[in-house]
C-alpha cells in the first residue's frame, strides 16, 4: 500500500472516531471508557488500513474453492524530481525530525529528573525543584519548592492517581502516533482529549475522596498544576481548566454507557466500510477465456463451440478462445462440468506435496507483469477457475471475471497452465478431479 494513501486513510479513520467521540462520549462520566475508546481509535486507524476482507460473488463460493488471492505489484519508474518522489522524501524528513524530538524530550527529562533532589516513597519518587513545576510521569512525582506547603499534599494525592491509573502510557503511547500523524489536527484534538479525560478521573476521584471542591478549584484557578516546560507531563492547560471545574460541578452527568455502546456500534460500521471489499461478477456480460492444454474448447450453456487458433496465446503452444457470453446461474456449473469434478472431496489434491498456500505462492513467485501494461498503468483483478485433472495435471483454466485487461488475464492463465504436477485428490478411494479458482491482483505501486 502506498505510504501517503496509508496516512490518508489513517487520518479519515481519525477524523471519524474522534467525531464519534465529541457527539457522544465528551461530556461523559464513564471516564475509563473514555479511555478506551480514546486509545482504540488510535490502534484501529493504524491498523484497519491493513486489514481486506474480501467478499467473493456468492457463484465463486458455490462452485469452486476460492483460494487467497495472489496480488503482482510493479513500481512505477519515475523521474528522481517526481512530485511523488518529493512528497515521500518531505514526509520521511519530518518523520525523522519528530523521532530525534521524541528522543530529545525523554533525554531532557531523566537529565531534569536526574540533576534534582529525589526522595524515594513506598509507591513513588519525588522529584524536588526549585520552581514551580508540578507533574508526574510513569513513578515520578516533581514537585517545585516554590509551592506552597498548604497546597502540597493535594498536587501529591493528584499525581499519586495518574501514577495508579497509569496515564503516562497514554501520553508516550499518543506521543508515539503522533510521529506518524502529525499533521492530522483530529490527533492533536484526540490528544487533548486524553489529557483532559485524565483530569476529569482524577478530579471526581478526589473529591470522592473527601478533598474540598472549594478548595480544589481554588487551586486550580491558580494554575499551581500547569507544567509547560516538560512535554511529557499529566499537565493543566488553562483551556481545560473550565472544563475541568464544570465536570465537578456535574455531580451526576452523562452515564454514557448507552452512549459508549451505541459509539461502539458506530465504529464497528466504519471497520467494515474500510475492511470489507466486495467482488461480485456481472451478471449480464461477461468475457471467459476458455484455455486448453490442447487447443480444445469445452462445452458451453449446453453447446459445442469449436476451436479458435487465431486468438491463441503464443506461449507454451497454448490456445485460447475469447467467448462473451450471458452469464447465467448454470453457466459455471457447466463450465467446469460439475459432474465429474469435485470442490470439496475427502482428501484435497496437493501441490508439490504442500498444502494449497504452495501453489498460492508459486503463482505470486511467477506471474510477471507484463511491461507495456505497467507503463501504461493498466491494473485489475481477475478470477481464475481451474481443474486438477487424475493425473495432478491443470489442462483447463478459465477467466469467470475479467480484470478488464486480456494480456493481464492471459498472464496470470499462463502461470497457472505452467503449474507443475499436483498430487490428485481423491474421494471415497478414488481419484478425482478438484476444481478451484484463485484471484490474481496486478496492482501497480
Amino acid at each position: 500500500m502506498n505510504y501517503l494513501i496509508y496516512q490518508f486513510k489513517v487520518a479519515i479513520l481519525l477524523s471519524l472516531f474522534y467525531g464519534i467521540y465529541r457527539i457522544l462520549l465528551k461530556n461523559s462520566v464513564q471516564f475509563r471508557l473514555n479511555r478506551f475508546f480514546i486509545l482504540c481509535s488510535l490502534f484501529l486507524s493504524m491498523i484497519v488500513p491493513f486489514i481486506k476482507i474480501n467478499i467473493a460473488d456468492k457463484q465463486l463460493l458455490n462452485y469452486a474453492q476460492l483460494l487467497p488471492e495472489v496480488i503482482v505489484g510493479n513500481i512505477k519508474m519515475g523521474s528522481p524530481f517526481s512530485s511523488d518522489v518529493w512528497i515521500n522524501s518531505f514526509v520521511l524528513f519530518t518523520l525523522v525530525i519528530f523521532i530525534l524530538l521524541f528522543i530529545y524530550q525523554f533525554v531532557k527529562l531523566f537529565i531534569f529528573i536526574n540533576s534534582s533532589q529525589k526522595k524515594f516513597n513506598k509507591n513513588y519518587i519525588l522529584v524536588l525543584t526549585n520552581g514551580y513545576e508540578a507533574f508526574s510521569f510513569f513513578r515520578f512525582i516533581v514537585l517545585g519548592k516554590l509551592i506552597p506547603m498548604k497546597d502540597r499534599k493535594t498536587i501529591i494525592q493528584h499525581e499519586k492517581l495518574h501514577i495508579r491509573y497509569f496515564h503516562s502510557i497514554d501520553i508516550v503511547i499518543y506521543d508515539i502516533f503522533k510521529l506518524m500523524q502529525w499533521f492530522n489536527p483530529f490527533l492533536w484534538l484526540f490528544g487533548n482529549s486524553l489529557k483532559e479525560n485524565h483530569e476529569f478521573e482524577v478530579d471526581r476521584k478526589l473529591i470522592n475522596q473527601g478533598v474540598s471542591m472549594v478548595r480544589y478549584q481554588e487551586l486550580l484557578m491558580n494554575q499551581l498544576f500547569q507544567s509547560g516546560k516538560i512535554k511529557f507531563s499529566s499537565f493543566n492547560h488553562n483551556s481545560l481548566i473550565k472544563n475541568r471545574i464544570n465536570m465537578m460541578k456535574n455531580s451526576k452527568g452523562k452515564s454514557g454507557k448507552t452512549r459508549f455502546l451505541l459509539a461502539t456500534v458506530l465504529s464497528l460500521f466504519i471497520i467494515s466500510v474500510f475492511a470489507f471489499r466486495g467482488e461480485t461478477i456481472n451478471e449480464n456480460i461477461s468475457m471467459k477465456s476458455i484455455i486448453h492444454s490442447n487447443g480444445d474448447v469445452v462445452e458451453n450453456s449446453g453447446k459445442s463451440l469449436q476451436k479458435d487458433h487465431a486468438t491463441g496465446l503464443q506461449k507454451n503452444n497454448l490456445q485460447a478462445t475469447l467467448i462473451v457470453t450471458p452469464l447465467k446461474k448454470d453457466t459455471v456449473k457447466k463450465l467446469d462440468l460439475k459432474d465429474v469434478a469435485y470442490l470439496q472431496p475427502e482428501v484435497a489434491a496437493q501441490f508439490q506435496g504442500k498444502d494449497i498456500n504452495e501453489f498460492v505462492s508459486y503463482v505470486a513467485t511467477n506471474v510477471k507483469y507484463p511491461t507495456d501494461d505497467a507503463k501504461k498503468g493498466l491494473q485489475g483483478k481477475v478470477y481464475i477457475q481451474f481443474s486438477i485433472e487424475k493425473d495432478g495435471s491443470i489442462k483447463t483454466a478459465s477467466v469467470i471475471r475479467s480484470s478488464g485487461h486480456q494480456s493481464l488475464d492471459n498472464e496470470a492463465v499462463r502461470v497457472i497452465l505452467s503449474s507443475p504436477k499436483w498430487t490428485p485428490a481423491s474421494d471415497k478411494g478414488k481419484v478425482v478431479k478438484q476444481i478451484f479458482t484463485i484471484p490474481v491482483v496486478f496492482s501497480l505501486k
